[in-house]
């Protein structure tokens, strides 16, 4: 069952949310900046930013994986164009958790 959909005016999102829920982040002019999904435990899952943030270097739209083994938990930026190899999993898993 999914967690919800909830629109977010703030610097940053936090790594832990609702379970099963996506959580748009937008910028004080009302673009949107990121979006995050969390998974069955509530622990951030795939950002895709539409903002470059950082070095501001990023081509944008891009996609983070997070993976909670590691330090840090949020990986390295995956290119749209890259993203193909990962879409079947992540499609599965946005189905699964009730989240289009």
């Amino acid at each position: 069952m999914s967690g919800g959909t909830f629109e977010v005016w703030a610097e940053h999102l936090e790594g832990k949310g609702q379970p099963n829920s996506k959580y748009c982040l937008y910028k004080p002019d009302n673009t949107l900046k990121q979006i995050r999904f969390y998974d069955e435990g509530g622990y951030a899952w795939i950002n895709i930013d539409f903002d470059q943030g950082g070095n501001g270097k990023e081509e944008c739209p891009h996609v983070h994986m997070w993976d909670w083994t590691k330090k840090p938990p949020r990986q390295h930026l995956i290119k749209i164009k890259e993203l193909p190899m990962f879409l079947e999993d992540w499609i599965c898993r946005i189905i699964k958790l009730n989240l289009l």
